[in-house]
């Protein structure tokens, strides 16, 4: 998918996040890779997981952002009140300047899988801005540089695994300063 920012950008960064579901004694966990090498960037700060105690069979389940408490949505995927590890990562970027973001989501390639990000970002000079997936959030940097980024979502499994079923997937969270 192609990111359409109008300018004025000095410089936009995609990072992929490749992201791993595993399907062992009825889990799920996202494991992320980042590859920065320029300003700005990202790093992650925690995993996104939503615990042992997901179901391989069809169905949706919500990750609050904020409390990480699940909640089964949708069939029986995960057992309501049960809790998962919200994700965290925080963009580096120039003091004091303007950043977009877009957290994006992972669609069904094929997998059988679909993730919808939500959750907050906000940095020491910005309050948290709610963000639902491919929603363009702007940002002040702050005085330190750094915008912090919960994630939360719902998880979807549109056909039923096996137990020993493990998915790659990828996510972008996209960035880029504007001066």
């Amino acid at each position: 998918m192609q990111l359409n920012i109008p300018p004025p950008i000095t410089r936009l960064l995609r990072h992929k996040l490749s992201s791993v579901i595993l399907f062992l004694a009825e889990s799920i966990f996202f494991l992320v890779n980042f590859n920065s090498h320029a300003t700005p960037f990202v790093v992650q700060a925690s995993t996104t997981s939503f615990g042992a105690q997901i179901v391989p069979q069809t169905g949706a389940c919500n990750m609050d952002y904020d409390t990480s408490v699940l909640t089964n949505t949708a069939g029986y995927l995960c057992p309501s009140g049960g809790t998962g590890s919200r994700g965290h990562f925080r963009v580096f970027a120039t003091p004091n300047t303007t950043v977009r973001i877009v957290v994006r989501p992972h669609n069904n390639s094929g997998d059988g899988v679909v993730f919808s990000p939500d959750g907050v970002i906000f940095s020491d000079s910005t309050p948290a801005i709610s963000f639902v997936e491919s929603a363009t959030t702007n940002i002040d940097s702050g005085v330190s540089g750094i915008v912090e980024i919960y994630v939360g979502g719902i998880l979807t499994l549109v056909s039923k695994p096996t137990s020993s079923t493990t998915y790659t997937f990828t996510n972008e969270i996209d960035f880029s300063e504007i001066p």
